[in-house]
């Protein structure tokens, strides 16, 4: 068994980006099989969602 160090990364993004996120982690994650976790932030209050839509490379 090898012991490493992890570190946890959370990404924010539009649910139509999702899809090409997940592509990017697996593609330059170091291990062969990373885990990748999602969830739908449902509660999201409209303020940010009206600044992300404004301020955020779709």
């Amino acid at each position: 068994m090898q012991e490493e160090s992890e570190v946890e990364l959370i990404c924010k993004t539009f649910s139509d980006k999702t899809e090409e996120l997940r592509d990017y982690v697996k593609s330059n994650h170091v291990y062969e099989v990373p885990y990748i976790g999602e969830f739908e932030g449902i509660l999201s209050n409209e303020e940010y969602v009206t600044w992300a839509k404004g301020n955020l490379q779709t």
